[in-house]
């Protein structure tokens, strides 16, 4: 951790970064703004950002091919996120209670938006486009819904 950034190495599976955190005195979940997860990283497992309620971005590597359930759960702070076209896999509640989350660009690897997303539960969806040409990447822009 440096500067409230955090920089995930390794390859694999990452699972509960928090607790991992404090297992190595590096820091805490609320000390984290940012997130950096680099290449070799394949999967991220439930919850593994969960709580983190200062994190406003997130880096992910074109080595990830899922996001299990709850990934940013109360990310608080998250603006926006950009999914990888190597992801085949989005969990449910993946942005569940994001109440800053603006805007998701889902790479085109994911064909099922889970139900949060598809069945717009937790948040509306305000506009949805395929760009042309080789970048085909859904844009979906996302309006927290007022509780």
């Amino acid at each position: 951790v440096s500067g409230g950034t955090l920089t995930v190495q390794g390859s694999g599976e990452l699972a509960d970064v928090a607790s991992a955190l404090e297992e190595t005195g590096e820091g805490s979940a609320e000390e984290i703004t940012a997130v950096i997860v680099e290449d070799g990283i394949t999967s991220i497992g439930s919850k593994a950002f969960a709580g983190f309620e200062n994190l406003s971005s997130i880096q992910l590597p074109d080595s990830l091919t899922s996001i299990k359930e709850f990934e940013f759960w109360e990310c608080q702070r998250l603006k926006s996120v950009t999914v990888p076209d190597s992801v085949r896999y989005l969990g449910i509640g993946v942005f569940q209670e994001c109440t800053s989350l603006e805007s998701a660009v889902i790479g085109s690897g994911v064909t099922k938006l889970p139900i949060q997303l598809s069945k717009l539960q937790e948040f509306k969806k305000r506009n949805v486009q395929r760009p042309g040409g080789r970048d085909r990447r859904a844009v979906l822009l996302l309006l927290h819904l007022p509780r």
